[in-house]
């Protein structure tokens, strides 16, 4: 598990290179969803095994680096503390970085509602459709400028992602169905 940490300079002096976490329990996919994802779209990326752990990451390097995670990739069943614990408590502790919740929960269930309630900027399930939504937020973050929560929902309004609708929310989500 790799301890967060500010992001690498870009070549040219400029800002932090894009840096995303990656919040995950299950060690076969912290090995492998990596490789097609954050890999492909050129991102450093960070590791938590658990929510607890994610929550500490992810406050840690907003503090640090005076910037949250570009994105964070949070699993929602996990030993110590959920992701819907943890991003309900990364919100109440005002953090303002992107999270994309990913889960085996279908939709409808109560812990996915649950999850999609907390704070997440979309949500997606562990499929096809699920993962290419997540490389195409990284592929945007990728292109740097800040990645916002405002281009989170413009990427999941294109891709029909599952989108919270929360105050920090633009009006471009207000076209999904509610929960």
């Amino acid at each position: 598990v790799a301890p967060a940490s500010a992001g690498a300079p870009a070549a040219s002096g400029g800002p932090p290179a894009p840096r995303a976490l990656h919040v995950e329990d299950d060690v076969f996919l912290r090995k492998t969803f990596p490789k097609r994802t954050f890999a492909r779209a050129g991102i450093a990326y960070d590791q938590a095994a658990d929510g607890e752990e994610g929550l500490r990451s992810a406050l840690a390097r907003a503090a640090l680096s005076g910037a949250p995670y570009d994105v964070v990739v949070m699993d929602n069943q996990m030993p110590k503390m959920s992701g819907t614990e943890a991003t309900s408590r990364l919100r109440e502790a005002g953090y303002e970085g992107v999270v994309v919740g990913i889960t085996g929960d279908p939709v409808g269930c109560a812990e996915r509602d649950a999850f999609e309630a907390s704070g997440l900027d979309a949500c997606v399930t562990k499929d096809t459709p699920g993962i290419n939504f997540i490389n195409e937020v990284l592929r945007e973050a990728a292109r740097g400028g800040g990645f916002t929560r405002e281009r989170a929902a413009r990427v999941a309004e294109t891709h029909g992602a599952r989108c919270p609708r929360t105050p920090a929310m633009p009006a471009a989500a207000e076209g999904h169905e509610p929960w």
